[in-house]
């Protein structure tokens, strides 16, 4: 390495023998008449001169000649970005969506880019993005004593490359892991600094002998980007803390607000961290402790040498803090001034405009504070305004402030204000505006993301998104706009709007078009008239897929909930799900919570709906009530797939609680209530069981017809009549479904129903109020109703049975029991019984270490999941070999994804459903389950569907997995 002190000694020597040569020579008869005689210079950096790679304090030096001192650019990451004629959308569900713009009014989705985990936000840079993603790993749980696992939980964020060079074909390049979860970011220069916490959080497990530890630490991470196609981790440093929640970044230094320890001090630390290296090193410097908590980003700002900072404490009764604090020895910060006010009451937007803080306080009304931080020694409040409500997000534009806030005058809507502070100790409001109607309330998202927010000074126009939602008639309605409004100095005028599907997340301006973006779609709008803005052009760029079923020609049908509240069926290729066109798309005005049944190319979509209006009675069992639920059940027909029709329909009273749909497979519920599930007995027929094993009282004020009904003139004297049953629907003419007859169900507790060949079972208990040994027991019943005649249900004897059935097959049938041990203690055990002449006999048993809640019947196997205490540290996966009923085989496979339950198991394919994602597992050995796929989404789906090759999961907004069987 160069020796730097002798390298610059040469080069003085050198520098003054070319000057004394160069005086010895004849240039004083030169004329330098019109020569410059005025000189302005760069000021020299410490690395003027040199050649070797690093300096001698070990920093690299300026590359091309850079100087050191001067400013870095500061870039902020968001998740739309437009370059040219192309919109990037980082969407939380689909990935990196690139949209073509080059025609405005008919956009196109160019690709889609799915990223693990979840998305954060982004930078577009030379044809590159850079996505931040966090909790990358957040469905697993490993053993921590287990070390075959290469990839670390600390590393629970990522910053991925993605080469968008082609818009059709973008490609991921590379990722660079950050440790902990992603809090912010900026690029500064050619440096990316990603500042992110960690919860360090390691179960231990009581046979392990590890030793649990806890431990909260923040990161910031330097990475260079200046080669697009790569990243080079520079630097990290780490130090103790909470949460990294709030940062300012100047071009020197990142100012970190975290809190200490806010369940026993409401304080925050102020951290100092070196980024003047413009080369990536970092260096934590000094820090402070202030009162209170930072609770945005705009709460904090660097001027002229000093760190100006907001925050408010609950203790007290709540008080707010300006704090103003001396950065100039960034190893030695320290507090000059400081100003408490707004005792009493919540401190809401702030924001800071050179020597002016703007605070805004809130109790009954909004007390607007003008602060002069001309002295940073000596902040001084210089006016105060108060109006109704609050604001929770200001923009200063010079003499006036455009506030966002919320006016409470007359419930809770979204408002604009323009306040007039060119004379600060005499504020004015200029003008309020609210939005939404009447009958309704408002809010926004930009409440909570300013980004959401946009000002467009030059076109003097303000783009509000808000939600309006209101309550009429016993429904609710809401609806998302984006609103319009015109600015001046002394006006706001709110213009016209557009309605939108989802919340706008952002809304942008190029050329002469809007562009706003939510997370179900893009809307492109010509707002030459703002009174009457159009919308020109729209994408959908993802849908709610709640559910999916196969009819035939190779189509499948998608139920995709609309974010006003509607359902409408799709109707897609098996081909290509995804991506695939839809032949034809039909919406169920009215719907809620809707479950799919089909038969052939008819769809039975059944869903719960509501009618406030008096109405005559349509069960023979229950009596007529002024508010009635009910399920309507419709039939559409996809025969032509491209022309869905409507057919027939009917309204089944069935009262409050979900449907639940119920599939070949049962689950047993370690908990009684009630339920309104649905069961296909054959193609054309539906039974609804609608149980309450609570056994609420019916009482006369309520529900009763008459006094003779309630047994006693008294309104509190309850009704004794059971209101479980059953009813049957004939689906036979499509064109006029109708209730084939009704039963009730007299037994107690009836739970896991089940239908095989047209008969329906179901599992009770009797009490019979016998003890042992002073614990409880009680005999459990398999009741039979057969369906083969749809209009008259003919109910069998009951089969005396250990525990509760789980399925039946053939002649066999299954259940899990408990028995009582000493000392208040149950075991459990699966059993295969043979029915014969209303008798159950015993074939087989095989111990369980818990009770399992989910099980699934498939393959010659029991599988089971779910143990009651679902809050283990453990996940498992228990096969049971069926094949010889006398010899019941178990196979305990421990899973490291905690808290799966299972939805579904075909071909030896077992499908569980477990925090952030689907996991399939191959049991073809079922001694050794080995993970066979994981679908990464942050979405618990129980929703699965079978056809002979593939397993269909709706997933939400994340799609559909199709995966092959």
């Amino acid at each position: 390495m160069i020796n730097y002190k002798k390298f610059k000694l040469s080069w003085l020597i050198l520098f003054l023998l070319s000057s004394f040569f160069a005086c010895s020579d004849n240039s004083s008869n030169i004329d330098v008449t019109g020569k410059q005689s005025e000189f302005v210079s760069a000021l020299a950096s410490q690395y003027a001169g040199a050649t070797a790679l690093y300096a001698e304090d070990g920093t690299t030096p300026p590359k091309d000649n850079e100087a050191k001192d001067v400013a870095r650019e500061i870039e902020e990451a968001d998740i739309i970005k437009i370059e040219g004629t192309d919109l990037y959308i980082l969407n939380q569900y689909k990935g990196l969506i690139i949209c073509d713009i080059s025609n405005p009014d008919a956009p196109y989705i160019s690709s889609k880019t799915s990223i693990k985990g979840r998305p954060v936000d982004m930078y577009i840079r030379n044809n590159k993005a850079y996505v931040m993603m966090a909790n990358i790993n957040q469905a697993v749980y490993a053993d921590p004593t287990d070390t075959s696992n290469s990839e670390s939980s600390e590393y629970d964020s990522q910053v991925v490359i993605v080469d968008i060079a082609s818009k059709t074909s973008p490609l991921q390049l590379k990722a660079n892991d950050i440790k902990g979860e992603i809090t912010d970011s900026r690029i500064v220069g050619n440096i990316l600094y990603v500042v992110s916490s960690y919860n360090q959080i390691y179960y231990a497990y009581a046979d392990s002998g590890v030793k649990s530890e806890t431990g909260n630490k923040m990161f910031v991470s330097s990475v260079d980007i200046s080669d697009g196609s790569s990243m080079n981790k520079i630097d990290e440093v780490s130090f103790d803390g909470d949460l990294a929640k709030f940062i300012h970044v100047t071009d020197k230094a990142i100012f970190i607000a975290s809190n200490t320890n806010y369940y026993k001090t409401d304080m925050t630390t102020i951290s100092y961290i070196d980024i003047s290296d413009p080369y990536g090193t970092i260096k934590t410097r000094g820090s402070i402790d202030i009162d209170g908590s930072v609770q945005d980003k705009f709460k904090m700002d660097y001027y002229n040498g000093y760190l100006r900072v907001c925050s408010y404490q609950w203790e007290n009764g709540g008080l707010s803090y300006l704090f103003v604090i001396d950065v100039n020895t960034p190893d030695n910060i320290k507090t000059v001034g400081r100003l408490m006010l707004g005792k009493g009451e919540q401190l809401f937007a702030t924001r800071f405009d050179n020597d002016r803080a703007y605070m805004v306080t809130y109790e009954r009304i909004d007390p607007l504070w003008i602060i002069d931080i001309s002295n940073p020694e000596k902040p001084e409040i210089k006016g105060e305004l108060e109006v109704p409500g609050w604001s929770t997000h200001i923009e200063p534009r010079g003499d006036y402030l455009i506030a966002l806030g919320v006016d409470d005058t007359s419930g809770q809507k979204v408002s604009l204000s323009l306040f007039d502070v060119a004379n600060a100790s005499k504020p004015g409001l200029i003008e309020r505006i609210s939005f939404g109607d009447n009958s309704g309330w408002s809010s926004s998202t930009a409440n909570t993301d300013v980004k959401a927010f946009t000002i467009i000074d030059d076109m003097g126009l303000i783009l509000l998104p808000y939600t309006f939602s209101s309550y009429n008639n016993g429904y609710y309605t809401t609806e998302n706009r984006l609103q319009l409004v015109d600015y001046s100095s002394n006006d706001l005028n709110a213009r016209g709007w557009v309605t939108q599907k989802g919340e706008v997340l952002r809304s942008r301006q190029l050329s002469n078009r809007l562009f706003s973006v939510s997370t179900d779609e893009l809307q492109v709008i010509d707002a030459s008239d703002r009174s009457n803005p159009k919308v020109t052009g729209a994408l959908t760029l993802a849908r709610n897929i709640v559910n999916f079923i196969t009819i035939n020609n190779s189509y499948g049908v998608e139920l995709i909930s609309e974010v006003d509240g509607k359902y409408c069926l799709r109707a897609v290729p098996l081909s290509d799900i995804e991506k695939g066109q839809a032949l034809s798309e039909i919406t169920l005005d009215g719907y809620t919570y809707p479950e799919l049944f089909k038969n052939g190319n008819l769809i039975y979509v059944a869903s719960k709906t509501q009618s406030y209006s008096v109405m005559e009675s349509v069960s023979s069992i229950l009596p007529p009530q002024n508010y009635e639920e009910y399920t309507k059940i419709q039939i559409i027909d996809f025969s032509d797939i491209s022309k869905p029709v409507f057919r027939g329909s009917i309204d089944v009273s069935t009262g409050y609680s979900a449907l639940k749909k119920l599939t070949r497979s049962a689950s047993i519920y370690p908990y009684y209530g009630s339920s309104n599930e649905i069961i296909q007995i054959k193609d054309n027929m539906l039974a609804f069981v609608i149980t309450n094993n609570y056994y609420y009282p019916l009482y006369k004020y309520e529900f009763a017809v008459n006094t003779s009904e309630s047994g006693s003139e008294d309104d509190s004297t309850p009704i004794s009549k059971a209101n479980s049953r059953i009813l049957v629907i004939d689906m036979s003419n499509p064109d006029a479904p109708k209730q084939a007859s009704e039963l009730a169900i007299e037994e107690k507790y009836p739970q896991s129903f089940i239908a095989k060949n047209n008969i329906l079972y179901f599992t009770y208990y009797i009490n019979d109020g016998k003890y042992v040994d002073g614990f409880e027991e009680v005999k459990y019943y398999l009741g039979r109703i057969d369906l083969s005649d749809a209009s008259k249900p003919v109910k069998l004897n009951s089969i005396n049975i250990p525990g509760t059935c789980v399925d039946i097959d053939g002649e066999f049938l299954y259940t899990i029991e408990s028995q009582w041990q000493d000392q208040s203690k149950q075991v459990y055990s699966f059993n295969s019984l043979k029915v014969k002449d209303d008798k159950a006999y015993l074939l087989g048993k095989v111990a369980l270490d818990d009770y399992y809640y989910h099980v699934v019947i498939s393959d010659g196997y029991a599988y089971l999941t779910g143990s009651y205490y679902y809050w283990n540290q453990t996940g498992s996966l228990n096969i049971i070999n069926l094949k010889d009923p006398q010899n019941l085989v178990l196979y305990k496979n421990d899973i490291s994804y905690q808290g799966s339950y299972l939805i579904g198991a075909k071909n030896f394919k077992v499908f569980m459903s477990a925090y952030s994602g689907i996991v399939c597992y191959d049991a073809s050995d079922p001694s050794k389950v080995v993970m066979d796929e994981f679908y990464p989404q942050a979405y618990w789906s129980n929703e699965i569907y079978f056809s002979d090759d593939y397993a269909y999961l709706p997933l939400g907004y994340y799609g559909i997995w199709a995966k092959k069987l």
